[in-house]
């Protein structure tokens, strides 16, 4: 797996087309700790959409952090380019006009878009598909910066994007701002992936690797990884995971690892066992047969439970209908909990050894 995830890289770089890896140029280096001033940021990726005003020092220390988190209605995840960049232009003129103070000297905005993008430039990127649950019409091939500026325009936001970056990409930045020496960074959240420092003369599908530098950031774009070869090996589980998701043969990498699918997993297993007569006798798992009825923080609460009789796995299996559990059942279901809360992490380590 490791020398296959490095073969992967390697072709990447060069641009091949059949690599799975996108290893996507994201046209800045680390964080040098001298940048200075107030800067509005967003973060886009997953069902939350953040708006944040940040200070910088120049010290390589980062102040006050004022921010507003909104809640994207799963309409405005499946609608069409142009209602979803207007409700997230929206959201910002909220932030902007009506929750810092008025006067605030922050007109440069940088957009942190967590999905994947073929970046030509540093505030400019092509959609390459939706991951995570969003599938907007009109957007894939498309600019995501100019959609942003053109919402922007029609809600009278007067912000201009000066930089597009992965979310992997900003949090390498972010604490290299403090710590020079960090030279990757990785996401474990509602979906993974990672990046890191590249020598610039290795991305060989850049015309012309002169013109950056010696090192760029490169986004790796890992949760596509193995997708379409015979590299990773799937479970039963696996495989109707990715075949009951919104795009199945994506993204199977991540679907293994990242929160948005722990709870479906266990939840798939446990429907496995039962039907195999394995756990849950004679219980009625009504709510356990709807897709996506469990999530992460389910899997994370069975995992925390330290009480001798598993009390607190009895009533979240109670909330969820199974209002009969022996202690064999909760232990069970907390030792699949602890496997796939720790799963995540042995894939990551296996893949950037």
């Amino acid at each position: 797996m490791i020398s296959n995830f490095h073969q992967e890289m390697d072709l990447g770089l060069d641009g091949s087309a059949g690599s799975t890896l996108k290893m996507i140029p994201s046209f800045v280096g680390k964080s040098s700790g001298n940048e200075k001033g107030q800067f509005i940021a967003l973060d886009l990726g997953g069902t939350n959409f953040r708006v944040l005003l940040v200070k910088l020092d120049g010290l390589g220390r980062i102040g006050e952090v004022k921010s507003e988190k909104y809640e994207i209605p799963k309409q405005k995840m499946e609608s069409t380019a142009d209602e979803l960049f207007d409700f997230l232009a929206e959201k910002v003129a909220d932030f902007y006009y009506n929750k810092i103070p008025q006067g605030t000297e922050a007109s440069e905005l940088g957009f942190t878009f967590s999905f994947p993008v073929e970046q030509t430039s540093i505030n400019k990127g092509l959609l390459i598909r939706w991951t995570k649950g969003f599938k907007a019409k009109g957007t894939v091939g498309e600019d995501v910066v100019r959609l942003l500026t053109d919402a922007f325009d029609r809600k009278n936001v007067s912000l201009h994007v000066t930089a597009l970056v992965n979310d992997t990409v900003g949090t390498l930045m972010t604490r290299s701002y403090s710590d020079n020496q960090c030279e990757i960074g990785v996401i474990l959240g509602t979906g993974s992936n990672a990046c890191y420092v590249e020598q610039t003369s290795n991305i060989t599908k850049l015309e012309s690797s002169t013109n950056f530098g010696d090192n760029m950031i490169i986004n790796i774009e890992w949760g596509a990884f193995g997708d379409g070869k015979n590299i990773l090996k799937f479970s039963p589980i696996d495989i109707e995971l990715d075949r009951q998701s919104i795009h199945p043969g994506q993204q199977q990498f991540e679907k293994m690892i990242s929160g948005m699918y722990l709870g479906e997993i266990v939840r798939l297993i446990v429907l496995y066992l039962a039907k195999h007569q394995a756990i849950f006798l004679n219980v009625s798992l009504t709510q356990w047969k709807k897709s996506y009825f469990l999530d992460s923080a389910f899997v994370s609460k069975t995992e925390e439970d330290k009480s001798s009789d598993l009390s607190a796995i009895s009533k979240l299996l109670s909330d969820t209908g199974i209002e009969q559990s022996t202690l064999q059942e909760r232990q069970l279901l907390q030792d699949l909990s602890l496997i796939h809360i720790s799963e995540p992490t042995r894939q990551a380590e296996i893949s950037y050894a």
